[in-house]
Formats: structure tokens, C-alpha cells, sequence
């Protein structure tokens, strides 16, 4: 190959590729902000919106890894925890190495599922190399439905050494307090719970039945 035959072929393939740039950088960006307003949406409680926004999405990308998961945190924050177990699951089969898709999977099972399962899901997280604290609650979860209380304290408080203010842990560690015959120390964690998220609806329920009040602490 000559030169000039070289340098026309180098040509041909920045043209090919500037041409397919063209084609491809809108739907990226596209992309891109329809995930940006799909989570602006979503934080702020606009459901349907966030579900319309996500509908077209996936009638564009329907086998999106992405999309699925989308869909499970939505259907799950709408208290539909089976059909975001669903659509989680979809999203796994997709992307079996998705540990964000993995860990939700974990969260839901102890939604509706059994301590059994939650810890064969914890186990392939794991597996998988996933480690985020979060893990702990989940794991004190099924430790505390088999009233194995004394290692479902050690996961609460392992996972509140990574974060001490998480309302939904201080307020389960309380309940197993209360379980273990520590009401007092129940009432010191359910008020710091109420402290942290004064709109938990189940650390205001607890509260009212640590000390018959409605009131917050």
C-alpha cells in the first residue's frame, strides 16, 4: 500500500467513524437526560412521572439493565415490593453481575421473603464481590425474624458503625432490644430514630408502644 493509498484509507475510517458518532452521541445524550430526569422525579415523589419517563425509555431499550432496575426502586418506594422483586430480577438476569441491582434484590427479599433466602442472597452478593454496610441491617433482619437476637444485634450495630444516624437501623436494633427485655435501652433507640426521621411511621408506632405517647421525643 502506498502512501496516499494509506492516508486515504486513514480518511475513509475517521470519516466512517464521524458519521456514526453523528448517529450514535444523540441517543446517548438522550440517554442521559431522560436518566437525570427520571431521578430528579423519583427523589421528588413524582411517581408518575418518573414511570412515564421510564415507559418511554424502555420501549426504546427494552432489554435495559438500567430501565428494569429503575422500575423495581419505583415499584418498591410505591410499597409494591412483589412486582418490584419482579422487575428486579429481570434486571439480574440481564446484568447477573449488577451488585446495585443484587443489593435491592437482598432489601426486597426481606420484604417479602424468608430469613433463608435473604442469606443465599447475601451469600451470592457477597460472592460477587459485593460489600456495601448496608448488608449488616439486612442480615440483622433475618437474624431477628428467627429471634436469633443477640447476632442480630451484632449485624445493627456493626452497620451503624458506618453510619450511626440511619433511622430505619436504630429503629430495628430498638425493636430487638425491646425483645431481649431492654426497654429502656429501646426507648433511647427508637428516640434517636424518631430524632433523625421524625416522619418514621414504624419508630412512631414503636415509640407509642415503648411509652403510650404520641408525641415525639
Amino acid at each position: 500500500m502506498s502512501k496516499i493509498e494509506f492516508i486515504t484509507f486513514i480518511i475513509i475510517i475517521l470519516l466512517v467513524l464521524g458519521f456514526l458518532a453523528l448517529l450514535v452521541t444523540p441517543r446517548l445524550i438522550a440517554n442521559l437526560d431522560v436518566r437525570q430526569s427520571f431521578e430528579r422525579a423519583y427523589g421528588a415523589d413524582r411517581f408518575g412521572e418518573a414511570e412515564r419517563l421510564l415507559a418511554a425509555y424502555r420501549a426504546e431499550q427494552p432489554d435495559s439493565a438500567w430501565a428494569c432496575m429503575s422500575y423495581s426502586r419505583l415499584l418498591s418506594r410505591q410499597g409494591r415490593n412483589l412486582d418490584a422483586y419482579g422487575a428486579i430480577m429481570k434486571a439480574i438476569n440481564r446484568n447477573p453481575n449488577d451488585l446495585d441491582a443484587r443489593l435491592l434484590q437482598v432489601y426486597l427479599i426481606t420484604r417479602i421473603g424468608t430469613p433463608g433466602e435473604v442469606g443465599a442472597a447475601v451469600t451470592e452478593y457477597r460472592s460477587r464481590g459485593g460489600s456495601e454496610p448496608i448488608i449488616h441491617t439486612y442480615l440483622g433482619w433475618a437474624y431477628a425474624y428467627d429471634k436469633d437476637y443477640a447476632r442480630a444485634e451484632k449485624e445493627y450495630r456493626a452497620y451503624l458503625g458506618y453510619k450511626p444516624d440511619d433511622a430505619f437501623t436504630l429503629r430495628a436494633l430498638a425493636e430487638v432490644s425491646l425483645a431481649q427485655g431492654k426497654p429502656d435501652k429501646a426507648r433511647n433507640l427508637c428516640g434517636r430514630a424518631l430524632r433523625v426521621e421524625p416522619s418514621n411511621k414504624d419508630a412512631q408506632e414503636l415509640w407509642r408502644r415503648l411509652t403510650g405517647e404520641s408525641s415525639r421525643p
